[in-house]
């Protein structure tokens, strides 16, 4: 079954700055039936689904021509993850981000503004975030806020509210062993992308990450039970491999589903608030997430690396429950 990417009533907008033009010869559904069709000048438009669901983007009127069939005003779209901006100007040890240079960043929030995790955006409709931050939760106790910096200027231009429709998780995860700390929250509503608002990308399936440095955002705890931080933070730590992480947790607690973070002498680190958020990394100019911040025997200890949730093991998890979702590439 083809699933439609976009159509003229769709309410999913991207800002003409991060969209690239292509001529293609592409599969286009057309109703129940698809056929191979020439699709505008430099536009494209199709209907593809799960293994070929990356491919999206600009909101455009475009002509689309086929033989037997009448010129037809559609909506074309394509887009690019993990683009961060450019700009010139729980973290432990970190410094201040610059202003929405991590526009995947997303705030979970009470109904009274209280940010008590992060996730991540990862297209236009879902956020990736901890199991441990939502387990137990009504989707109408919380709501996420996309481009925000500075938690206290809740009036500031450049943020935006939205409302949970649905929380997976992951079936299974040990509130125990903290084991498949991974879950997925639906809004009610598109994510209207801007240069400060834009989706990380998902790595590869399994993706071997260890010894690449991974980059930790958070409005979490400044220093180990103190007070978290008014604006967006973040540290890059290395990725330990698992036999690494394996060696500075005892007894099993060190899953192949878990990934650690830091250095021997410790003094960087996630913390308390900062759970659900995203480590990420770079790679050909792009920034995709490979942890989600999960757990750790308190902040920044040295020879006590924080632990995370290891993405590239739940890829397929993810793209198999958000086939509703458009993603960009």
């Amino acid at each position: 079954m083809l699933v439609t990417a976009c159509s003229l009533s769709s309410s999913f907008h991207l800002s003409s700055t991060w969209c690239a033009r292509k001529n293609i010869l592409f599969n286009v559904e057309f109703g129940l039936r698809s056929q191979r069709t020439n699709i505008g000048q430099s536009e494209l438009i199709f209907s593809l689904r799960n293994n070929d669901l990356r491919r999206f983007g600009r909101e455009t009127k475009t002509e689309v021509k086929s033989a037997g069939k009448p010129s037809t005003r559609t909506v074309s779209l394509k887009c690019k993850c993990g683009i961060k901006s450019e700009a010139k100007l729980r973290i432990v040890g970190g410094v201040e981000s610059v202003p929405h240079s991590r526009p995947w960043m997303a705030a979970l929030a009470t109904n009274r503004n209280f940010l008590f995790c992060g996730g991540t955006v990862i297209n236009n409709i879902y956020i990736l975030t901890a199991a441990h931050c939502v387990i137990g939760r009504n989707p109408n106790e919380f709501h996420v806020i996309l481009g925000l910096h500075d938690k206290w200027n809740a009036g500031q231009l450049h943020h935006g509210t939205y409302f949970i429709k649905s929380i997976t998780i992951h079936p299974h995860y040990d509130q125990n062993t903290v084991d498949n700390d991974i879950a997925l929250l639906q809004l009610t509503s598109h994510v209207d992308f801007n240069t400060r608002v834009l989706p990380a990308c998902l790595p590869q399936f399994n993706a071997d990450v260890a010894g690449v440095v991974g980059t930790i955002s958070g409005w979490g705890m400044i220093i180990d039970s103190g007070p978290t931080s008014r604006v967006l933070r973040e540290v890059s730590l290395p990725v330990l491999s698992n036999a690494a992480c394996r060696s500075k947790y005892q007894n099993g607690a060190i899953t192949t589903n878990m990934m650690c973070a830091g250095v021997s002498s410790g003094g960087k680190d996630a913390c308390q608030g900062d759970s659900g958020g995203p480590m990420v990394y770079q790679a050909d100019g792009r920034w995709y997430i490979i942890g989600v911040v999960s757990w750790g025997n308190g902040c920044a200890q040295a020879n006590q690396p924080g632990v995370y949730t290891n993405v590239s093991r739940y890829v397929k998890w993810i793209y198999s429950q958000t086939a509703n979702a458009v993603y960009c590439w």
